[in-house]
């Protein structure tokens, strides 16, 4: 399980999407920062429980595939999955950011600007696909090795 390089992969984008949970998704120039539980200013929050479940679903799924190492097609399949979940959480976070300053504070003109931290999920996109190629190479390997016999 853990010589496998789909193994390291997997435990990239899971390590990443855990970071996520903590880090600061977009900053505003008056304190207000954007986490995945939601906007922080303070003693005032906002929370978005949303994001954050969808966040810990995919670190999960990130984890959980690492552990299906005899079953190939099924780790294809979660890797193609929590892929497609990564895409949504990353459209959710920016239409959140983009609609900051309309419903959460409508007297603010102030905008709140993406982190840096924000293009994490296109590395964990990333990493999911270089471990669903090295799943697949196994899974010919198998198909390969079986036809030989």
């Amino acid at each position: 399980m853990w010589q496998r390089i789909q193994t390291l992969w997997l435990l990239l984008a899971g390590v990443i999407m855990t970071l996520l949970l903590i880090l600061p998704l977009g900053v505003s120039s008056e304190g207000v920062r954007f986490i995945s539980y939601g906007f922080i200013s303070g003693a005032e929050q906002h929370v978005t429980w949303v994001l954050y479940a969808l966040d810990a679903l995919i670190t999960f799924l990130c984890f959980f595939t690492i552990f299906l190492f005899k079953k190939r097609k099924l780790q294809m399949r979660f890797c193609v999955f929590t892929l497609l979940l990564i895409l949504g959480y990353l459209v959710y976070a920016i239409a959140l950011l983009m609609q900051y300053g309309k419903t959460i504070m409508p007297m603010n003109t102030d905008r709140m600007t993406p982190s840096v931290w924000l293009f994490l999920p296109l590395l964990a996109i990333l990493f999911l696909i270089l471990a669903f190629r090295g799943i697949r190479k196994d899974e010919i390997l198998i198909r390969m090795s079986n036809r030989l016999r």
